[in-house]
């Protein structure tokens, strides 16, 4: 991760909430899930706010829990604030890398 990004990103990043939605089978969930992981480990991001989604072929989940979410590939990285609000997402791949979409995600919240 590009550590000037990554300072900023640790100054703007409060209680948001995210949710993962991936396809174990999926190419692009295979690599951008474990980036994105490092990138929340090097922030230190809190586990409790972060939930894990696996979805079929068909993108669905067990009893529905995607259901609304408007899920059209995976991986999708949702960022929610504290409230349940949702402030962006991230879908299959970065428009530029993992840390500096989340960042112009979680500024959008000021």
């Amino acid at each position: 991760p590009d550590a000037a990004t990554m300072i900023e990103l640790k100054k703007s990043l409060g209680k948001e909430r995210i949710k993962i939605v991936l396809g174990t089978w999926c190419g692009d969930s295979k690599v951008n899930v474990p980036n994105f992981f490092k990138v929340l480990d090097a922030l230190q991001f809190k586990e409790k706010n972060t939930e894990i989604i696996a979805v079929d072929g068909n993108k669905k989940a067990e009893n529905g829990i995607i259901d609304g979410l408007n899920i059209t590939n995976v991986p999708t990285f949702i960022v929610f604030d504290k409230k349940g609000n949702e402030l962006g997402r991230i879908v299959e791949h970065p428009k530029t890398t993992l840390e500096a979409d989340l960042l112009a995600i979680v500024k959008k919240k000021k």
